[in-house]
């Protein structure tokens, strides 16, 4: 059996089979640490060693439909005909979709639902072509250019909270530099372009976004260190600089935990006199936040309901 998609608990432990196989693209919550004698792998998409031999596919819903298919056609090209592919997840997110967006070649039906979510089984009918060069997008900023997937934040364009916090490099940035949710690597890219001198740590929880970072800094001939790490889990030195414009909603909700999280304790990662730039949404407030744990903020600019916010660690 293998698992792949937005896999966020540890169901699999409970199902018995002759091998379990863990596809894992976003880890959260130090999930590759629940069954160590599992074949777990964290990567943008699972080898194929690891699929070949599968008889079934248990995938849990993606909530962008272009990522979905990235990811289960990949899956599916593996495969042979006649495998058993199960889909879980929230109606809001789509499940009930897949049908019409697979029907070229697996066939679905639903067999369980509840209010708000669905299980689709089905069986695969016909073998699809996956081409990644098909899924990349490209495109050039202040003579940058940025490579991304889907699964990547800025895939369909280049975000306005990300524009804002390019607007404000310059070449008085100096030091190390700490990139927390790299992305596509395009802050740290740019940041490299405006002030060479530095030296550019890029981290995030999401493989595929690793890929495209080093991707990213490969094309650009752009040289800093680029690994896992869910915030700072994986982070051991301290920086002049840490920037990030950090995920706002999970869920269709705010999702402020790793906001204040970010915020409380970069202090630990930075040097004295070290700043912290971080843009949100004008509509979240994170202002007593930042006088508890740095005693300072300024606003550096605005646009369109986004702020860039410097504290700095005195």
């Amino acid at each position: 059996m293998l698992f792949s998609g937005n896999i966020q608990d540890q169901i699999f432990l409970k199902i018995i089979s002759k091998k379990i196989t863990i596809h894992i693209q976003k880890c959260y919550n130090n999930i590759l640490l629940y069954k160590k004698n599992n074949n777990i792998c964290f990567r943008m998409l699972p080898r194929y060693n690891m699929i070949k031999n599968c008889d079934t596919v248990i995938f849990f819903l993606l909530r962008s439909k272009i990522e979905l298919i990235f990811q289960l056609i990949y899956i599916c090209s593996k495969l042979s005909t006649k495998k058993e592919i199960f889909v879980v997840g929230k109606n809001k997110f789509g499940i009930n979709s897949i049908q019409n967006i697979f029907k070229a070649w697996i066939q679905f039906k639903k067999i369980i639902y509840k209010k708000k979510c669905a299980l689709y089984h089905g069986t695969i009918k016909k073998i699809p072509n996956f081409d990644l060069k098909k899924y990349f997008r490209q495109y050039i900023i202040y003579n940058t250019k940025i490579v991304t997937l889907p699964g990547v934040f800025d895939y369909k364009k280049l975000d306005i909270g990300s524009k804002l916090m390019i607007d404000s490099f310059n070449k008085n940035i100096t030091g190390k530099i700490l990139d927390i949710g790299s992305g596509s690597g395009v802050l740290s890219a740019v940041l490299k372009k405006c002030s060479p001198s530095t030296k550019i740590t890029l981290v995030d929880n999401n493989s595929t976004a690793l890929f495209c970072s080093k991707y990213t800094f490969r094309i650009n001939k752009i040289i800093g260190k680029i690994h896992y790490s869910n915030i700072f889990s994986h982070v051991c030195n301290k920086f002049n600089v840490i920037i990030t414009n950090p995920p706002t909603h999970y869920s269709n909700c705010n999702n402020l935990s790793i906001i204040y999280k970010i915020i409380k304790e970069s202090k630990k990662f930075l040097y004295k006199n070290g700043k912290l730039r971080i843009v949100l949404h004008s509509n979240i407030s994170c202002k007593n936040i930042f006088m508890k744990y740095f005693g300072n903020y300024k606003i550096l600019n605005t646009k369109k309901h986004f702020n860039l916010y410097e504290v700095i660690y005195k």
